[in-house]
């Protein structure tokens, strides 16, 4: 393991040297990564940093975005991301998708309007969470690393920046 980052030794210490309430006679690695044992088998089930907290209540993005697939066909599978964002003091939730047009039977146009309430109502029956926003992405919109894992945070940026590139009805077509 690193001894730390280089001329951070706040952040090395939090990140390299973490201990377990109790035993100081180890120190830990924080990866990140959440994740729990059950027998004896460690089962990752995300980021730290991707976890979105709302009204005390922890989501999970992936769990998110699956809903958004599933309510909505024209959604591209793996091509979405959920995250949170402070609107006047509190945590809301984003979904930004990109809209799969070759699920566009006969060249039809996708109903953006109608497509976000049934994408708001999923999410509600879902999570009893409100959709902050939703937007709906060209394909190739959303960040994702070389391995093609998505960049949740980099997509809040880009939504935040409005560096997004939303997609148009006669688009979605």
């Amino acid at each position: 393991m690193a001894q730390g980052y280089w001329r951070k030794p706040e952040l090395s210490e939090e990140t390299f040297r973490a201990r377990i309430r109790g035993d100081d006679s180890r120190q830990w690695l924080r990866t990140g990564d959440l994740g729990f044992i059950r027998d004896g088998l460690l089962y990752i089930t995300g980021r730290k940093k991707d976890l979105i907290i709302i009204g005390g209540q922890n989501h999970y993005p992936q769990d998110i975005e699956w809903t958004v697939e599933a309510a909505l066909p024209a959604v591209r599978p793996g091509c979405g991301a959920a995250f949170s964002v402070e609107v006047e003091g509190e945590e809301r939730l984003v979904v930004v998708a990109e809209v799969d047009t070759r699920q566009q039977q006969g060249g039809a146009v996708l109903d953006l309007e109608a497509a976000t309430a049934t994408v708001r109502q999923a999410v509600n029956e879902a999570y009893q969470l409100r959709l902050h926003d939703l937007v709906f992405l060209k394909p190739g919109s959303v960040p994702k690393t070389s391995s093609g894992k998505i960049q949740r945070q980099a997509a809040k940026r880009a939504y935040l920046e409005r560096g997004l590139q939303p997609v148009t009805e006669e688009q979605a077509a």
